[in-house]
């Protein structure tokens, strides 16, 4: 049985703002590498830095369609 406040607009936008900020900070991490010729080190080789900042984009989109949805939510909840 779902719990009715998961399906509520603000936690819907809670966790859409929350997947934007993580995938501001990924892409930011990814960026910052590429800016000043770092790698990022993973298991014994390196992360391609545009895949790193690629995936922090595809986090943020994420967390718009969260906002989206909660927008909807929240239309259709004052609707009769």
């Amino acid at each position: 049985m779902k719990d009715p406040a998961d399906e509520s607009p603000k936690s819907r936008a809670i966790t859409g703002l929350w997947y934007i900020l993580a995938g501001l900070a990924v892409s930011l991490i990814g960026f910052y590498h590429m800016k000043f010729g770092g790698t990022i080190p993973y298991r014994g080789k390196t992360l391609p830095l545009e895949m790193v900042a690629g995936l922090g984009g595809i986090v943020v989109i994420m967390g718009l369609v969260h906002l989206v949805i909660a927008l909807i939510i929240r239309v259709r909840g004052r609707q009769p």
